[in-house]
């Protein structure tokens, strides 16, 4: 989980939390999962089209 430092500028802060096995926490190494601030936005987009794949809980 990352904060938003002094909050939102413009709009709604979302918070969202995703779960995966113990055992996988090496592939979000593997696919370059660290903080999205120093992502662009085709790279966000793609690890996350990959951690999608890797779910096994979703709470909303």
């Amino acid at each position: 989980m990352d904060e938003a430092g002094r909050g939102p500028v413009i709009g709604p802060m979302v918070i969202a939390g995703y779960c995966i096995e113990e055992e996988k926490i090496e592939l979000l190494i593997f696919l370059g999962v660290r903080d999205s601030k120093e992502l662009t936005r085709k790279q966000r987009e793609e690890i996350y089209n990959e951690i999608i794949k890797l779910q096994i809980n979703i709470n909303i």
